[in-house]
């Protein structure tokens, strides 16, 4: 351990429910420790000499923060909902959590949101919903630097001011939104990504099969200003599934998504205008200044699902394909814009529109590898 470093104190607040949710608990607990942050759970007390109640509300009073694991359970403890009787332990540790949010007006980093599964968010006790959460199995690195207070990106030294020119007004009005305006838009691209955040992620029995290519296209849009990739497979490897999942993850995080479905647009299409239009997207402004004003304001991540399908080898009418790469064209190096759109490798390797965005950066989707696929068949 760093000498300079005062070990954050940390105490979880959890339900029993489950053997095997224990155990979960315990590993999160060892971790942290073995990383340096003294956290404490009842597991490593056998009898506190001040008795259970008591040495609950000491750990909530010792603790700078307290990892709340969410689940149906606790919520129902943690609102006094339980039979008499069971899950005392939380039902008292809810209580003084309530008490002090109410005591400071609900101004507290004290307490962090934590869930095992992504389901599990709408168990989030109310008094505590609005915090910061965590889904630990995606973001463990990111609570670990909330807990040590080691920013991703640690806010920089003001420097001296830049003076402009003023944009023209046509252009301010175009890429600078008021709230009202901003929020609408957010809710038009959500809304206009239904057809691929629908789309299949599961195998039938709702398995799924576990891709690293979505970890790096997480990584990219979680560290970079900015990126464009092609992700690029043959058929059947999974392209439009890994776009699904990546589409629920962005979500999940709280980015702003549009999703397009190439196959999914009218065959009509020919500029922007026909594209803002499309029954898929029926967005308020055209999709490249929406897209560049939201960015302004915070990330976007759009995702185009199978460039393949409306490519010439198999379209003959290419205005869909044409508005599509040139949407892509002019985003791409935007500030707070991402893009990943998926195309099978034979199209693009022998499509003549391709051409000019072969200088992005492509990720090959490789078919899943029989040690994947064995263990769901």
């Amino acid at each position: 351990m760093n000498p300079s470093f005062a070990p954050r104190k940390v105490f979880i607040s959890y339900s029993h429910d489950s053997e095997e949710h224990k155990q979960c608990v315990l590993k999160l607990a060892n971790r942290l420790r073995e990383e340096a942050v003294d956290c404490n759970i009842d597991q490593y007390e056998s009898s506190p000499s001040e008795g259970w109640p008591r040495w609950m509300l000491n750990q909530l009073d010792w603790a700078e923060f307290v990892l709340v694991i969410c689940t149906e359970v606790y919520n129902r403890r943690f609102r006094g909902h339980e039979e008499p009787g069971i899950g005392r332990g939380v039902t008292w540790e809810g209580a003084i959590i309530t008490q002090e949010l109410y005591d400071n007006h609900s101004r507290s980093n004290k307490f962090i949101p934590i869930v095992f599964n992504a389901q599990d968010k709408k168990h989030i006790p109310i008094p505590i919903r609005g915090y910061t959460s965590y889904l630990l199995e995606q973001e463990y690195f990111s609570l670990y630097r909330h807990i040590t207070n080691q920013p991703q990106n640690p806010k920089p030294e003001l420097g001296n001011i830049i003076l402009l020119s003023p944009l023209p007004r046509r252009d301010r009005q175009q890429y600078f939104l008021d709230e009202t305006h901003h929020t609408n838009l957010r809710a038009e691209f959500l809304n206009a990504s239904k057809g691929l955040l629908n789309w299949q992620r599961t195998l039938g029995n709702d398995q799924h099969i576990n891709r690293p290519e979505l970890d790096q296209l997480l990584n990219r849009i979680e560290s970079d200003e900015s990126s464009t990739t092609i992700v690029l497979g043959v058929p059947g490897s999974g392209k439009s599934a890994l776009l699904a999942t990546l589409g629920h993850c962005v979500v999940d995080q709280g980015y702003v998504l549009l999703a397009i479905k190439a196959d999914y647009l009218s065959n009509t299409i020919n500029n922007l205008k026909d594209l803002q239009n499309d029954e898929q997207l029926n967005l308020s402004m055209n999709p490249r200044d929406a897209i560049k004003a939201v960015a302004n304001q915070e990330r976007v991540v759009v995702l185009i699902d199978q460039l393949d399908a409306v490519a010439e080898l198999l379209d003959k009418l290419p205005g869909r394909l044409n508005v599509l790469l040139n949407l892509i064209q002019s985003l791409a190096g935007t500030k707070g814009v991402h893009i990943v759109t998926t195309c099978r490798e034979f199209e693009f390797r022998h499509g003549s529109q391709f051409a000019r965005i072969k200088g992005f950066e492509s990720l090959f989707l490789s078919l899943p590898t029989w040690g994947q696929v064995s263990p769901l068949l």
